[in-house]
């Protein structure tokens, strides 16, 4: 006879029989090899499920998830993205500048939204320079991308480059989208922007980029520290030759330290590229008038003004140029220029969100003189979106501005005496002939002999 079996060692038993059972189930009833691939969870819902995690905060989980999904699909734009967010919230950012440039290579329309995400991470966090080179990128791509406007026009700024800025402050104020800061940018060029530790910052990750180190130059120079500036620009000048920035700033400490034969030879090299910079036009001018040479400067300060008829130094020193020549009516008209653009600067400086709307009527009436209407509906913008509006004769300003915007005369330099009735800017081959007669005539004085020896 057969003991009958405990009741635990049937009941394992039957468990075992029925796991076996079970497995031998499942496997007839799949292909060799796995799972199917139809009971993976498909890419959209891993993609919905990132993006849950994200808001949760749970950064290892969205990369996990991504990394699964990439390993199924290398161009799936939107995991790169949700990987470079990831990433960048664990601060690891040289991963996550990885996964941007991947999503940015991969065609369609999250190449930009990459780019604009590796964009703001170098600004914050790595090189100004890379920063500015991939603005430019979404720029290329999408022109009226004005995040991008926005933030470029920021960097150049603060950078020290505030002709450059200028345009893209300008489509900020076309396309309503430019504050009060930078409405005040526009209004004064002249005025410093002060980011020094910022600069100093962004230093410390990339020391050898352009664009802080330019930067920090500018506001020594705007400071008044010339003999600071200028070993940091001839640092700039051979690592970036040609740099026109760099180049006007160079040239303006040359001058203010009096380095007469170094300005001089500066000059002589003058390539046809920096001739397009006011800066560089102004600065020699100011120079040609304090050796007395006053056509000479009249011709490159006007120069400077047909470049940008906004710049207030250039304005003043021809006008008076001009007027002390017996030319009055020419001069006249540009030293009014200049005193209007500094009431503008002083007036402007002071705005707050507070301000009452009768002194952005008072800076839209003195931009309007200036023939700069497109500001002058940027600074009115405000009161138009407010109840003031009603109150006021804004209805009938907005009115002729905007006639006046879109009218020919936008931007033009009215007022400016014609530059080729002007005797000619001695060319660079000249400036080379006047060095080198110096020369000579300083060699000639060393080596004459002694008056008192004869």
């Amino acid at each position: 006879m057969f003991r009958r079996a405990p009741v635990w060692i049937t009941f394992a038993i039957l468990v075992v029989l029925g796991s076996a059972a079970g497995l031998i189930w499942r496997s007839s009833s799949q292909p060799p090899g796995g799972p199917s691939v139809q009971q993976q969870a498909s890419i959209p819902d891993l993609l919905a499920t990132a993006r849950g995690k994200l808001v949760a905060q749970d950064w290892d989980a969205v990369l996990n998830i991504t990394q699964k999904i990439l390993q199924r699909d290398s161009q799936n734009a939107q995991a790169c993205l949700l990987a470079g967010e990831a990433a960048t919230r664990q601060q690891d950012y040289p991963r996550a500048l990885q996964f941007y440039a991947q999503a940015a290579a991969i065609p369609g329309p999250d190449a930009v939204t990459a780019l604009m995400a590796a964009a703001e991470l170098q600004r914050v966090y790595g090189s100004l320079d890379l920063a500015e080179r991939l603005y430019r990128a979404v720029l290329q791509q999408q022109p009226e991308h004005l995040t991008a406007v926005d933030r470029l026009a920021m960097l150049l700024k603060l950078t020290g480059r505030s002709e450059e800025a200028q345009p893209l402050l300008q489509q900020l104020v076309r396309a309503g989208r430019a504050a009060i800061p930078q409405l005040q940018w526009l209004a004064d060029p002249l005025r410093p922007a002060r980011a020094e530790q910022f600069l100093e910052s962004s230093l410390k990750i990339a020391p050898q980029q352009l664009a802080a180190r330019l930067g920090l130059a500018a506001q020594e120079v705007s400071r008044g520290e010339f003999a600071t500036a200028l070993p940091l620009l001839v640092q700039l000048r051979s690592q970036f030759p040609g740099t026109r920035e760099v180049e006007a700033l160079y040239a303006r400490c040359l001058f203010e330290l009096d380095h007469a034969e170094e300005f001089q030879s500066w000059q002589a090299s003058l390539s046809d590229e920096l001739l397009t910079s006011p800066a560089v036009w102004q600065v020699q001018g100011e120079f040609f008038a304090e050796q007395q040479q006053a056509d000479a400067a009249i011709r490159c300060l006007l120069e400077a003004l047909q470049r940008d008829s906004n710049l207030r130094p250039a304005l003043h020193q021809a006008g008076r140029l001009l007027v002390a020549a017996g030319r009055t009516s020419e001069g006249q008209p540009l030293l009014r220029r200049n005193e209007l653009l500094i009431d503008l600067a002083d007036v402007a400086g002071q705005v707050t969100p507070a301000s009452p709307p009768e002194v952005f009527f008072q800076i839209a009436d003195r931009l309007e003189q200036l023939g700069r209407y497109q500001e002058a509906l940027g600074w009115l913008a405000p009161l138009a979106r407010s109840e003031t509006a009603a109150a006021t004769d804004l209805p009938e300003r907005w009115s002729r501005l905007q006639a006046l915007a879109a009218g020919p005369t936008q931007g033009a330099t009215n007022g400016l005496p014609d530059i080729a009735a002007l005797k000619p800017q001695p060319t660079r081959a000249d400036f080379h002939r006047i060095r080198n007669t110096l020369k000579q005539l300083s060699l000639q004085l060393r080596d004459a002999p002694d008056p008192g020896a004869l």
